[in-house]
């Protein structure tokens, strides 16, 4: 009898080994699970909050940019070159640092789009509004600086036979000077 108290104590003691690990083990898993839901709400939040700002910071660009285009590229002439170049290159480094300030901004926010498939279907499509737009604002830029710099060459060619007036400088931009695909779809947009 004294065997049968034994084995049955060694197998209870087995069991209460067994279960306390199960459940230490399962204490964990739904811990994690919870800080990563925690983790998840936070970004979701956050992501909510960067595209209400970004809106503000688009506006910004679209207004540097239109105001770029009817100094810079509509109804200029060659002789009005020399005359406007400060302006014209003040005007692109505040494009430039608009588009930095947006970069700088929202990397972090990009990064967790790019990383996260959200299945809250509202926080999905913020993120495809924002890569999609932050992409068209850099593509957009790029396409403004390289118009800028050919209008440039082609002036300064034009110099070779008009010795009266200066040969000026192109733009130099820092950084996004390539076009790019954030949103992942192949192609490069831009307005």
């Amino acid at each position: 009898m004294k065997k049968f108290f034994k084995n049955n104590l060694i197998i209870i003691i087995i069991v209460a080994v067994f279960l306390l690990a199960a459940g230490i083990g399962i204490f964990f898993v739904v811990r994690g699970m919870t800080k990563q839901q925690e983790d998840i709400e936070k970004q979701v939040k956050n992501i909510d909050e960067k595209y209400k700002q970004f809106s503000d910071a688009s506006s910004a660009i679209s207004e540097k940019r239109t105001k770029i285009y009817n100094e810079v590229f509509n109804n200029v002439y060659y002789v009005d070159f020399s005359s406007k170049d400060e302006s014209w290159k003040t005007n692109f480094n505040e494009y430039y640092e608009l588009i930095n300030n947006v970069h700088n901004d929202y990397k972090d926010t990009i990064t967790i789009c790019k990383k996260y498939n959200f299945i809250y279907e509202s926080t999905k499509q913020k993120c495809e509004s924002i890569l999609k737009y932050y992409e068209i604002l850099i593509n957009n830029y790029v396409t403004d600086y390289k118009l800028y710099n050919e209008n440039i060459k082609k002036y300064n060619e034009w110099t070779n036979s008009n010795t009266n007036y200066q040969k000026l400088d192109e733009f130099i931009s820092k950084e996004y000077t390539e076009y790019v695909d954030y949103n992942g779809n192949g192609e490069i947009e831009h307005y």
